[in-house]
């Protein structure tokens, strides 16, 4: 996803959370990125696979709790089923929020859960 559906997701995220800005994420300790994405697509129905998109990238939950020089960290909070996370920012996302997230993550890569 793009810099922009990422603003939008945590906006709407935010209209829903008195608030507060969050992106969704899913995790789970030891899996690639890869592994991941095909758990999560058996876990749902045929047609409804929230992991479509066509490319991902990866990070650790250790790089993303991690604080930024100026103290301004990222959460994990676990929402809904096993695994699922919403990564929240600490206030409104600042450009340099954006920036710091997205130095977090490994280069895009294929899918293999896409639809």
């Amino acid at each position: 996803m793009e810099r922009q559906g990422l603003r939008r997701s945590a906006s709407r995220y935010a209209d829903r959370n008195d608030g507060v800005h969050g992106l969704t994420v899913w995790s789970w300790p030891g899996m690639t990125a890869a592994e991941i994405v095909v758990r999560v697509k058996q876990m749902h129905p045929p047609g409804q696979n929230p992991v479509a998109h066509g490319r991902l990238r990866q990070s650790t939950a250790g790089t993303v709790r991690a604080p930024a020089q100026d103290g301004r960290a990222f959460a994990l909070l676990k929402t809904g089923q096993d695994g699922h996370y919403t990564l929240t920012f600490p206030s409104e996302p600042t450009e340099s929020d954006w920036e710091r997230l997205e130095s977090m993550f490994g280069p895009p890569e294929p899918n293999p859960a896409a639809d």
